[in-house]
């Protein structure tokens, strides 16, 4: 009988637990439907056979792009002022420009943050 208690305080725990993160993920997801999307592309040579993401050396050309997704659809951004920094600086500027690039110029033990 103390057994058939302890599962039910458990399962009772656990539904709870559940419950709350449901709620919370809804209602964050209803804060924030929109998402911006940036993904990265070395232009780098590796051989064909190579499935992995190529990682980027020293001196290795970086091609940027971004998306924006607003409730569950691809927004035109053709007329917005695109700004993108590299390490928090500046790097380019544009009406539209959902691609850039530039050059890594840190080793392998060291990532450059873009936004």
């Amino acid at each position: 009988m103390g057994n058939d208690n302890l599962k039910l305080k458990k399962n009772t725990f656990l539904s709870v637990i559940f419950i709350f993160v449901f709620l919370f993920s809804y209602s964050v997801q209803a804060q924030t439907a929109s998402r911006v999307l940036i993904t990265w592309q070395a232009q780098s040579f590796a051989p064909a056979e190579y499935s992995g993401k190529i990682l980027p050396s020293p001196g290795t050309s970086i091609k940027l792009g971004l998306e924006l997704i607003k409730e569950n659809k691809l927004q035109d951004l053709s007329k917005i002022n695109i700004r993108w920094y590299l390490d928090g600086k500046l790097l380019t500027q544009g009406i539209g420009l959902k691609e850039t690039s530039f050059f890594a110029n840190k080793g392998a033990t060291h990532s450059h943050f873009v936004r």
